[in-house]
């Protein structure tokens, strides 16, 4: 997306990045899930590079967010340009300190060692002098020594060469510089000036002649023997202007051997205004001027002191050595006028000196601070630092000699003072200009923000960015008056074009609002600001800002307070073209001090923002045809195009321009499609032309493929429209264009992706209809492998070995595998015969799946499934997690021989992956289930016998009955047939044909049901038998058991004697009998609710007629009696005991 952004010169967005056909997935910002992509655009439209935002929400960033960003990545490449002019600035100020300090350094020698080895420390800073030397030379003389020499980064013994060897004795015969950039160029020069070599070849080279007064006095070159073309024309100038001070210093070599010590230190004074001069930092120029007098001089200790702005106090601002440090540090400061030498100095503008600080009144101060610090002191001189009449400071002078300071250091010392204090002016001068220079600068930016801005929206917009208008939390508003203001036609109404707030509803801004809006307005002047710092103050304001009981009237005051609760309000006329046509309104929460740079820049940015609103009013104002005809043209990013008759371009907006490989869209003009597009496309469109020319016919979103003379291919979506004039002639044509290359590359992977999605779909489907898991993960296998072609599918689930008696944690960790549960691949069956697991944790791109919870691409599968047909063979991996909740089941792998054999499908794999997951969750889960029910059956089962032997035993019913066609009687036997149902669970059929009983061997024996049994709403049970017979000779018996939440609570027992029983008897009873124990089971139930019901109502009798005595024996009397007749007891008794 960075390339993108980069080579397209717009924002990037992706929501989901998952989705994004044009993106990097950083392996370092896994948890990205969108991105954002905007450049970085410099003054000139270049593109310097591009910002990229990225977040671990998808759809994170909304419109506002990628304008707010593109703003502040406009500013980043505002902020890199101006850093690239600031490193340039640095690189001029480096060079010239480079200058300064060389020019500094050579004026303080006198001999020529110090100048030569000064030099290269100087030059070693801008340059790599490992390879560097200065030859020296003296006119009328054959020979050149070459004095200094750094080769090889090692010191070189001086040594004599003739005038005509080398380019040293060129540069010196010809008095010219000279750059060699490379090898084959030295070569090259040295035979066709048929110069011998002196030392090594080098491949970079540049030498400049060291002139003086006219006059040749060296050669100073700089060389490389690792690079070529290291060398550039501005380092030829730096190391020219290098070289004739360094030509200067040779040549005063003489000259400064004849000065004494005066001259150094009046060259040193020199020394130091010069570098004052050219430091505009106030610290660092103070810092740089005393350590060079200090060093320069020789003195003990150096010091500023600056009076702070109510000349109360001076303030020590540099000071040398520890003593200085720790003073600063301290904020070591003296008071003006009082008992030091600073003191006095200052507040009398003149120097003060003591030539022996021990002796009293020695010298000719008598007040003198003694600084613990500084106990070496024995002379120090006090020189005030003037700015006119008046002392701003004072530099302090300190030395360890008595008697230091004559009158000619004094005279000195004044100078230098006298410069530093210049210097202080101009860097206080540099300040401002500096301040002044950003607020022109802000201005700038802000006007061009003005006049650059769409609507009113964007110019309030570009105020409350640039002024104090931006600092308010409850509202602005841009108001227009009904017509331009004058003294005798004051406006009628108010119109607000633009307003910002917050919290503030919208009926807020109602008809009293205007009316204490024109209250305040009469404190406006069009050149005048109303400034209220405080709405509650009261007091004369300063100009331009007005008391709140200063001509507002009390209403209005009382209204901005109560409705806005605002603490300040600024009122600022809106002046374009010499007519007051509006105002800016500003409510503060809390009271606020305009200062007089904010009121000026608002007045100023008002001027603009006024002309701004005049001119979008006088815009709109314009025919609204062809303003949005050409708003239309030239910001749609569709491309449109005029042509003529001859099929030659008469108009094209940008985008068309863009399109066509040409940066304005007047270099299209005159030219045709063929001047730009190649190929059969480019041929087929200009038919199409030719066409709609011709016939007049219209041709409406055509999709034309067109390939540029660079090679480069775009779908576009055309439409083509004759143009007629009054007359009815065709004139030319007007086309519109989109460009559709990422649509149609969208939805050409958007179909093949359909393709896969759709069988993964299927996949999916499959899964989750199977509920076995012994079927279900050898078919998913089959399916992935049938639907998605993927040769080779495996499936590990984990499984975890119970710890050995006596080992560790640890070692139980390690026991923990990844089981091979299916597969498919030419190795499939080899690997599960095999029993293949793989541990956990392991390095396997399965194991890091399921440990990492997240896909794992690799090139080393985990299980080898594809037979290797050749050593070349390409095989990768992608290991996708089981996930369900927060457990990871294992993992499923997939393998692939193609070069890119997954690409964008490991997210839909991944759902698969989810979804087998969910399969294998759901199979457990209703294995669990089915086993708790079973438990439950089990339970429930168990209640209803103890229920029913609880029920027969209490009401002491009969344990059988039997009808034989008359009335019910009382069982007092069990047949045996009754017993063996009851025992076995399931009906017994016996036939009898004598006094035996035999069991029927032709009667199948019933399984006992294995599933909870439900009585079926099946149709009503037959009235009449079917005509086929079952024993129709024999004496039939058939026991039913009767079946309760399937426990057997009794048998239905039938006998048949010479009678014939139908063929479906048998289902019938079972029927009756399952239908009979639901009946008895209610018919238990209701009765034990009654009986319930009985007891409940006795003792609430009982208790009703307990409670009726108010007497301790009385009660328990009523008690024990309703007790015993409720009971039928003889005897009933209470004891009443407390235990102790």
């Amino acid at each position: 997306m960075i390339g993108a952004c980069v080579a397209e010169a717009q924002a990037r967005v992706a929501p989901d990045v998952t989705k994004e056909t044009r993106h990097f997935r950083n392996p370092y910002l896994p948890g990205t899930q969108s991105e954002l992509a905007l450049p970085l655009i410099g003054r000139n439209r270049q593109v310097l590079g591009a910002m990229t935002v990225q977040s671990e929400r998808i759809a994170a960033f909304s419109d506002e967010d990628v304008a707010a960003l593109q703003m502040l990545a406009d500013q980043t490449a505002t902020a890199v340009e101006n850093a690239a002019l600031s490193v340039q600035g640095q690189q001029r100020i480096r060079d010239l300190s480079v200058l300064s300090d060389l020019q500094q350094a050579l004026a303080a020698t006198h001999d020529l060692d110090t100048i030569l080895n000064k030099t290269y420390e100087q030059v070693s800073r801008v340059f790599d002098t490992k390879d560097f030397y200065i030859a020296t030379y003296q006119e009328g003389r054959d020979e050149w020594t070459l004095a200094f020499q750094m080769a090889h980064g090692q010191l070189q013994t001086p040594r004599v060469h003739k005038l005509g060897q080398g380019l040293t004795g060129y540069i010196i015969r010809n008095r010219c510089p000279l750059h060699l950039a490379n090898l084959e160029e030295n070569r090259a020069f040295m035979t066709s000036q048929g110069l011998a070599l002196v030392g090594d070849e080098a491949l970079s080279w540049l030498g400049v002649p060291l002139i003086t007064a006219n006059k040749v006095v060296g050669v100073m070159a700089i060389e490389s023997y690792a690079t070529e073309n290291l060398f550039t024309p501005s380092d030829q100038e730096l190391l020219s202007t290098i070289a004739l001070q360094v030509a200067n210093a040779l040549e005063s070599d003489r000259l400064l051997d004849e000065v004494g010590q005066r001259a150094v230190q009046l060259q040193t004074a020199a020394e130091v205004a010069r570098a004052t001069s050219s430091i505009l930092d106030l610290q660092a120029l103070l810092e740089r001027s005393v350590e060079l007098i200090r060093d320069r001089f020789d003195y003990y200790y150096v010091g500023v002191f600056l009076a702070d702005a109510e000349r109360r106090w001076a303030v020590l601002r540099a000071g040398t050595g520890e003593a200085g440090r720790r003073m600063l540090a301290a904020r070591h400061r003296l008071e003006v006028g009082g008992a030091s030498m600073i003191g006095a100095c200052i507040r009398d503008a003149q120097a003060r000196i003591a030539l022996d600080v021990g002796v009293e009144g020695a010298g000719y101060s008598t007040v003198r601070f003694d600084n613990p610090l500084l106990p070496e002191t024995h002379s120090e001189m006090a020189v005030p630092l003037r700015r006119g009449d008046q002392a701003i400071g004072a530099l302090t002078v300190q030395s360890s000699a008595r008697g230091a300071f004559s009158q000619e250091d004094v005279v000195l010392m004044t100078t230098i003072a006298d410069q530093l204090a210049t210097a202080l002016e101009n860097a206080r001068l540099f300040a401002e200009s500096q301040r002044d220079a950003e607020e022109v600068n802000l201005l700038y930016r802000a006007a061009s923000e003005l006049n650059a801005s769409p609507d009113y929206a964007a110019i309030l917009e570009a105020l409350r960015q640039y002024t104090v208008l931006g600092k308010t939390d409850i509202f602005v508003s841009v108001e227009r008056f009904d017509h331009p203001w004058k003294p005798d036609a004051p406006p009628a109404a108010l119109v607000p074009l633009a307003r910002w707030t917050k919290d503030i509803k919208p009926e807020a801004f109602d008809a009293h609002y205007l009316l204490a809006l024109f209250d305040a307005a009469q404190l406006v002047r069009p050149d005048v600001p109303a400034l209220i710092p405080d709405l509650k103050a009261l007091g004369t304001a300063p100009l331009g800002k007005v008391a709140a009981d200063e001509r507002l009237v009390a209403s209005a005051r009382r209204f901005f307070i109560e409705r806005f609760r605002a603490s300040a309000l600024a009122l600022i006329p809106l002046v374009a073209g010499g007519e007051w046509t509006g105002l800016l309104v500003a409510a503060y929460r809390q009271p606020y001090d305009f200062s007089a740079v904010e009121s000026r820049i608002v007045m100023n940015l008002a001027g603009q923002a006024a002309v701004a609103l005049e001119n979008r009013v006088r815009l709109e104002a314009i025919s609204r045809k062809d303003v949005e005809q050409s708003a239309l043209i030239n910001n749609i990013p569709d491309t449109v195009y005029f042509k003529d008759m001859e099929l030659r371009f008469t108009r094209v907006n940008p985008a068309q321009a863009s399109m066509l490989g040409v940066q304005n869209p007047e270099q299209a003009v005159g030219k045709t499609d063929l001047d730009f597009f190649v190929g059969p496309s480019a041929e087929s469109a200009w038919e199409d032309d030719l066409r709609v020319i011709r016939d007049g016919e219209s041709i409406i979103g055509r999709l034309e493929h067109i390939v540029n003379r660079e090679g480069q291919s775009r779908w576009f979506s055309a439409t083509k429209i004759p143009m007629r004039d009054t007359s009815g002639k065709i004139i030319g044509l007007v086309g519109i264009s989109s460009d559709v290359t990422e649509l149609k590359a969208i939805q050409d992977e958007a179909q093949k992706r359909a393709a896969v999605l759709q069988q993964a779909s299927l996949i999916s489907r499959t899964l989750s209809a199977i509920l076995d898991t012994a079927e279900l993960l050898p078919r998913t296998v089959v399916e992935i492998q049938e639907r998605l072609g993927y040769p080779g599918v495996a499936v590990f689930l984990q499984d975890e070995v119970a710890p050995a008696e006596g080992s560790s944690s640890s070692e139980f960790e390690e026991s923990r595998w990844l089981l091979l549960r299916a597969a498919g691949g030419e190795r499939a069956a080899e690997l599960l015969a095999g029993d293949s697991r793989l541990p956990l944790p392991g390095e396997s791109a399965a194991a890091l799946c399921v440990t990492r919870r997240e896909p794992q691409l690799t090139e080393i599968p985990s299980v080898p499934l594809i037979a290797p047909k050749s050593a070349d063979l390409h095989v990768a991996e992608v290991s996708l997690p089981l996930l369900r909740g927060g457990q990871t089941l294992g993992a499923l792998c997939i393998q692939s021989t193609e070069a890119d054999g997954f690409g964008a499908d490991v997210a839909m794999l991944q759902t698969i992956a989810d979804q087998l997951a969910n399969a294998l969750e759901i199979g457990r889960l209703l294995t669990e289930a089915d086993r708790n029910v079973r438990q439950l059956e089990a339970v429930v089962g168990s209640y209803t016998l103890e229920s029913w032997r609880e029920f027969l035993a209490r009401t002491q019913r009969s344990r059988g009955y039997r009808y034989r066609g008359f009335d019910l009687e009382v069982a007092t036997e069990q047949p045996v047939e009754s017993q063996q149902a009851w025992r076995e669970g399931r009906p017994v059929v016996y036939r009898q044909t004598s006094d035996a009983r035999l069991p029927a061997p032709q009667a199948p024996a019933l399984p006992a049901p294995q599933a909870p049994y439900s009585a079926p709403s099946a149709p009503p049970m037959p009235s009449a038998p079917t005509t086929a017979r079952l024993y129709p000779t024999a004496l039939t018996t058939l026991a039913i058991p009767i079946r309760v939440r399937e426990q057997v609570i009794g048998v239905l027992n039938v006998r048949a004697r010479g009678e014939e029983l139908a063929s479906d008897a048998l289902s019938l009873l079972e029927e009756v009998g399952s239908r009979l124990g639901q009946a008895l089971e209610t018919a238990r139930l209701l009765e034990d609710t009654r009986a319930r019901a009985a007891r409940e109502q006795l003792a609430s009798t009982i208790s009703g007629r307990v409670r009726a005595e108010v007497e301790i024996e009385s009660l328990l009397e009523r008690a024990l009696r309703e007790l015993s007749l409720a009971l039928g007891v003889r005897r009933a008794a209470v004891e009443l005991e407390v235990k102790e």
